[in-house]
């Protein structure tokens, strides 16, 4: 397959570097990745700032360019501009740092580079673990053993969704295909200026993970140390409420 990879943590985040490593020697693989850490950009896109890129040094002789945009400028910019000869056909977005489960998948993006692919008419796929240690060797290999799998799912409206929330196989419980959930922060802002200087805050905050105990949401499952694989679909029209609103009068 002709594989284009991106990611929201830069062109040389350890998980991209690992995942380009382990795919380069049984497909095409090319990146397109951010020239730095875009973490919450959601589906920000560039329209008033040009775009700049430069050719990185990869591995495996892969083909892979630094690019000043978003998640989903790399995405668009990849296929139309700097791959558009090589007939893509999936995009992977990650291996990022962190889960992106629930409503995560609003703010991240990781998910959101797999979704445009979507949009564009690529089979779009995201893969996001909890690694602290800097190895992603099981994250990449759960992502090339599955990958056709994976890929089967992934077109027309629907991006796949991966979560390994472990680092070793042993510490995981197993697959588990999964509905989104709620994933809410204890969001707090910190004020980091000092008394006398210009007003400085930065978000924190932690899961709440009492907010969604639905067994079957993604959010749940990971937590418990299950791998979740959830299909997200661009179509996010609530038929219930349509058929109910569209009984009622509104005045114009």
């Amino acid at each position: 397959m002709n594989i284009l990879l991106t990611n929201d943590d830069g062109i040389y985040a350890a998980g991209l570097v690992q995942l380009a490593q382990r795919l380069c020697g049984e497909h095409n693989v090319y990146v397109a990745a951010p020239d730095g850490e875009y973490s919450g950009a959601g589906h920000s896109i560039t329209f008033f700032n040009a775009l700049t890129f430069c050719k990185a040094e990869y591995p495996c002789q892969v083909e892979a360019y630094s690019i000043k945009g978003t998640p989903v400028d790399c995405v668009k910019f990849g296929l139309d501009i700097l791959f558009a000869d090589k007939k893509i056909d999936i995009v992977i977005s990650g291996i990022n740092n962190v889960p992106n489960i629930g409503t995560d998948v609003f703010y991240s993006g990781t998910v959101n580079a797999a979704i445009e692919a979507t949009i564009c008419g690529k089979k779009g796929i995201a893969v996001s673990t909890l690694c602290k240690n800097g190895d992603y060797s099981f994250p990449v290999e759960f992502v090339a053993n599955n990958l056709e799998k994976l890929a089967k799912f992934a077109s027309g409206s629907v991006t796949i969704n991966v979560n390994i929330p472990c680092s070793r196989r042993e510490e995981c419980k197993g697959v588990a295909i999964a509905e989104l959930g709620l994933r809410r922060y204890s969001d707090a802002y910190k004020l980091i200026s000092n008394p006398g200087e210009p007003a400085l805050f930065v978000l924190t905050g932690s899961p709440v993970s009492e907010v969604d105990s639905v067994e079957t949401h993604d959010v749940a499952l990971s937590d418990k140390g299950y791998i979740t694989v959830t299909p997200l679909t661009l179509y996010t029209t609530d038929f219930k409420a349509l058929d109910i609103m569209q009984k009622e009068e509104f005045k114009f």
